[in-house]
């Protein structure tokens, strides 16, 4: 049975990465990113790619998408943490755009940080800790 599974969380909060470590140690699983999408139908496009997509999926974007049959996983990080990554990453800091983002989240079902990022995926996805 396809699981899709949504990450989300404000910018720099280290979901990439966790993501990428997590896909390197189970490749099976497809990983979509809404950075890769663009324009003003950007959200569109990325809800029909999960949508069309088979298989089991891990779905990363800030604030998630509406979809029936997904969880989604709210990635917390502290946020001086995430206003220090942010200023290095961009060069600059817009604290109104991170709060605006907090309120556009949709639900998630669980928030972990990233010391259980990895279990709870696997518990989800039914992996062996590996």
């Amino acid at each position: 049975m396809t699981k899709i599974i949504q990450i989300i969380g404000l910018p720099c909060a280290g979901k990439t990465t966790l993501i990428k470590q997590y896909l390197s140690k189970h490749p099976d699983i497809k990983h979509i990113d809404i950075a890769s999408f663009t324009g003003k139908a950007r959200q569109k496009e990325y809800k029909k790619k999960i949508i069309n997509t088979s298989g089991n999926i891990i779905a990363e974007s800030a604030c998630g998408v509406s979809l029936k049959n997904s969880e989604v996983i709210e990635l917390k990080t502290d946020m001086n943490i995430i206003y220090e990554r942010t200023r290095k990453r961009d060069k600059k800091l817009d604290e109104d755009y991170l709060s605006l983002l907090k309120t556009e989240m949709v639900p998630s079902r669980y928030t972990v940080t990233k010391d259980v990022f990895e279990e709870l995926l696997n518990k989800l996805f039914n992996k062996v800790n590996k």
